[in-house]
């Protein structure tokens, strides 16, 4: 073995300087070296950053092979250095090792420090301030956030708000509770589909009241079969009120089971009174429902019938006949296109087979031969 000393510590020691300068020596000459050719200096600056990897496994195996033929505290014989040098690089295997991991620990945190840099930049960024905008718009629109949203009435209530804000901000405050109060939960409970009305409309002996026969059949869809209230109105002049037969039926087809009303309601809206009929429906998604009504109109004091709902409508067919001394005008209502068709001389349907929102759907305006 190479000796430099007597002392075996001081001359592993200097050995170790030595090594070290000399690895100096050849780093500085391949420095000059790099100048020239760029894929060593690549290769250079990778090793110097990762120079912690070698003061880690060159240790660790030293010391797995120390102690792998140290046997009840004492170096075997058959080792490849002598017992005092042997124990001097343990130590200093120690030593280097413990080098190696602070290195690798303050790299790790360097890294950490870069990457939350180059992240926070990236955050920072134009770019990434406007693909976020625009993803954030695209989730905030989809369908799937929209319905799964808790808050979706309150979606609804400002979009339909903002709109009319834009144009005309002068009637916002106002429109606001107008909006609220028909966007309710309650007007989205359920819907109609199929909603047949037929009307016979003919001119009494007397010249002046008109004779309405209306049957109307539709079928209600609820979302669940929980029990809700449902209520059915009309509204009749209080001249013509006594005149008026109502009957309503709530009905299953399947299981041949009615409905009946659990109270009634005569309202008085001054010119007028309002009948209303609830109900307390559960255990069905869909309710067949046919009311059948006759009343009696002063064609000179109203000339006019207007038929609405607050529910979306599903297919809608209005059936009209009348008698030689009527005619009756059909106007739709809020750019509802029916289709006309003429079954008899007297008869026309008007169909419209998709779906209305809430509000008035058409007028007839009553008109004597």
């Amino acid at each position: 073995m190479f000796t430099l000393f007597d002392n075996g510590f001081i001359n592993v020691v200097a050995i170790i300087f030595i090594m070290i300068f000399c690895l100096f020596i050849f780093l500085y000459l391949l420095a000059q070296l790099i100048k020239v050719i760029p894929i060593i200096r690549r290769t250079v600056v990778k090793v110097i950053d990762y120079f912690y990897l070698i003061l880690v496994p060159i240790p660790v195996l030293y010391l797995v092979i120390y102690h792998y033929n140290v046997k009840n505290g004492v170096l075997t014989s058959g080792f490849f250095l002598e017992q005092n040098l042997a124990v001097t690089i343990e130590k200093l295997s120690w030593y280097f090792f413990s080098v190696g991991i602070f290195s690798a620990t303050l790299k790790y945190l360097n890294t950490i420090t870069y990457v939350k840099n180059k992240f926070k930049e990236i955050i920072l960024s134009k770019e990434f301030d406007d693909v976020l905008t625009k993803k954030l718009e695209i989730l905030a629109y989809s369908n799937e956030y929209l319905i799964n949203n808790n808050n979706i009435d309150e979606i609804w209530r400002t979009v339909t708000l903002a709109k009319y804000e834009k144009k005309f901000p002068v009637i916002y405050d106002k429109l606001k509770d107008v909006v609220y109060n028909n966007l309710d939960e309650e007007s989205i409970s359920f819907y109609y589909k199929h909603f047949d009305i037929d009307f016979d409309i003919s001119l009494m002996e007397d010249n002046e009241n008109v004779k309405f026969e209306i049957a109307t059949r539709f079928t209600l869809v609820r979302a669940s079969i929980e029990e809700f209230e449902w209520n059915f109105t009309f509204d009749a002049l209080k001249e013509d009120f006594e005149s008026v037969d109502e009957n309503t039926l709530v009905y299953d087809t399947e299981l041949n089971e009615e409905f009946s009303p659990v109270d009634s309601e005569k309202i008085d809206l001054g010119g007028s009174f309002r009948l209303k009929l609830k109900y307390n429906l559960s255990g069905k998604l869909e309710y067949n429902i046919k009311n059948t009504r006759t009343f009696t109109q002063r064609i000179t004091h109203d000339r006019i019938y207007g038929f609405g709902s607050k529910r979306i409508l599903d297919d809608l067919k209005v059936t009209i006949r009348t008698c030689d001394k009527m005619a009756v005008f059909f106007s739709s209502v809020n750019s509802i296109k029916f289709d006309k068709e003429t079954k008899k001389n007297k008869e026309v349907s008007y169909i419209y087979r998709g779906l209305t929102t809430p509000g008035e759907k058409f007028k007839l305006f009553l008109i004597r031969n």
